[in-house]
């Protein structure tokens, strides 16, 4: 899933906003939005330490974005399999954390 996941966004989503224009505005949005989970990340923490790269004086207005068919059905479709990897990624966490306790368990 996570593979799947990957080729997506390497593949048509990053092409697509690149040619949008709005990767910049993306990439510094997410890094300087304090609501993003950064769980994902080995030390959470780790974000603070980037620089921002601030927003781009070319890009996209917002209408030029919503009103594009393929960027809407090409969102919609992104968020489907980020919503599954999610919930892939959570349950072998959960299994991950049921085997370690039987272990633990086991060896006490």
């Amino acid at each position: 899933m996570e593979n799947v996941w990957s080729g997506l966004v390497n593949q048509r989503i990053v092409p697509t906003y690149m040619n949008l224009g709005i990767s910049r505005e993306l990439v510094n949005n997410h890094w300087n939005n304090n609501k993003t989970s950064w769980i994902y990340l080995l030390d959470e923490s780790s974000y603070k330490k980037q620089a921002p790269i601030g927003k781009s004086r070319l890009g996209a207005s917002l209408a030029e974005i919503i009103s594009d068919r393929h960027i809407e059905s090409l969102a919609s479709y992104a968020i489907g399999r980020n919503r599954s990897t999610n919930f892939q990624s959570k349950t072998l966490h959960e299994r991950i954390s049921e085997i370690l306790t039987l272990i633990d368990s086991e060896i006490k």
